[in-house]
């Protein structure tokens, strides 16, 4: 009996020691690397254009910013990232534990929002169920939205092809009562509305100079703020 009590704890005690080596190993992984599978899991993007194309690709320029990310209900602080307009695509740059500097796409399934310097970006399930990126102004119940996009154009010179990206292209759109709803001037935004609200909404606008499809972010952001107001 007393064999049997000394292997039984000679047992216990060689299972516990190599499970607790087990989870400081990997307590040590973690802590040296800090490759937190739901932030660094994503497809390497390769897909940038250099060779024969004037401008870029992306929203501001090729310089990754350091911004806030939301993911999968987590959010990530001071992160390196960017957003390929032309392929509609959210990328975040960051060192392996080799300190090699990689690119991954982060699929927009898993995202919730991010930021670029100061501009905001939300990442909304569309009408067909994909997930569209759009930069956004606003709460829930009137939220007023921009879809940015770049074209890429192919010219010929002497027999040279010359590739070309578009300035950004932006879409507004407003999202009210469940719905997407597409923007192109003060009128049709007026439309949204109901009638009892429509001339207070027109005298709004026009006391505070606002054209839709011209005015800049701080201008969208009280027209979201006017529009979201009890």
């Amino acid at each position: 009996m007393r064999i049997y009590l000394f292997h039984f704890s000679l047992f216990l005690w060689f299972f516990t020691t190599n499970l607790l080596n087990a989870q400081q190993l990997k307590d040590e992984f973690d802590k040296v690397y800090s490759m937190d599978p739901k932030l660094y899991n994503g497809r390497v993007f390769t897909e940038v254009y250099k060779n024969d194309v004037s401008g870029n690709q992306f929203f501001l320029n090729e310089d990754f910013l350091k911004g806030s990310l939301g993911l999968y209900d987590q959010v990530y602080k001071d992160r390196e990232l960017n957003y390929d307009v032309y392929r509609q695509k959210l990328l975040l740059s960051f060192e392996n534990d080799i300190n090699a500097r990689i690119v991954i796409e982060i699929p927009l399934l898993n995202a919730q929002f991010f930021y670029l310097g100061d501009k905001y970006f939300e990442v909304l399930k569309w009408e067909d169920e994909s997930s569209k990126i759009f930069q956004a102004f606003g709460d829930d119940k009137c939220k007023i939205l921009i879809q940015w996009s770049k074209s890429l154009s192919i010219k010929s010179y002497s027999g040279n092809y010359n590739r070309k990206f578009s300035d950004l292209k932006k879409q507004i759109w407003v999202f009210k009562t469940g719905e997407y709803h597409v923007v192109k001037n003060n009128k049709s935004l007026i439309e949204l509305f109901e009638s009892e609200e429509q001339n207070e909404i027109e005298k709004w606008l026009k006391s505070n100079r606002i054209k839709i499809q011209k005015t800049d972010d701080a201008g969208l952001k009280m027209l979201a703020e006017y529009c979201n107001q009890p």
